[in-house]
């Protein structure tokens, strides 16, 4: 049996850094720019301490804090990227058998099922969940790879290590869009205060 040794590097998540920077600031607002007062040559009749008619503002999903629900939703992602990266994420060099490669698969393909079993969750993930479902059909292209790889391991051809380098491109795609879909999960949850 022909065996391969491939050497993954351990990848930087930058999107997710970044992100997390951006979101750091996202629970402030703004300070609304100052307007100067009516002068007293323009002033009217109507009195400037008379509070404008205003509606009270209506309680939505955005402005409520995250329910528990919600939030065991987003943790529930959380593990998923951390029990997929576990696998890909080792130092040093990895023979890559048959086996290996079936191993990837399952771990790869563990995303679409887990995210069929968690269900979609509330209106105001939806971003999240939109993010999530991009990983998952990049985690799935690189299995379906990984599955071909698997099966040509023992030949000479050159299609093996361009079914290694798509599975490998499709684990880092979809590990970076679980990030992005980490960091959205804290923004809306910081915005919702």
């Amino acid at each position: 049996m022909r065996r391969r040794t491939v050497r993954r590097p351990v990848r930087l998540l930058i999107t997710v850094v970044l992100a997390l920077l951006a979101s750091g600031c996202g629970g402030h607002t703004a300070k609304p720019a100052a307007t100067p007062s009516p002068s007293p040559s323009t002033s009217t009749s109507t009195s400037t301490s008379t509070p404008s008619p205003t509606t009270p503002a209506a309680t939505t999903s955005a402005s409520r804090p995250l329910t528990d629900e919600e939030r065991a939703w987003l943790r529930s992602i959380t593990k998923l990227h951390q029990n997929i990266d576990k696998v890909f994420l080792q130092e040093g060099s990895v023979t890559v058998t048959p086996s290996t490669l079936r191993s990837w698969e399952t771990v790869m393909r563990s995303c679409s099922k887990e995210l069929t079993r968690l269900g979609s969750p509330s209106e105001r993930l939806r971003p999240v969940l939109v993010l999530v479902q991009k990983a998952c059909k990049q985690f799935d292209k690189g299995a379906a790879c990984f599955a071909e790889a698997a099966r040509d391991l023992n030949s000479a051809s050159k299609t093996v290590e361009q079914k290694l380098t798509c599975g490998s491109n499709a684990e880092g795609d979809g590990s970076n869009l679980l990030g992005e879909a980490e960091a959205k999960g804290k923004e809306i949850d910081l915005a919702a205060g």
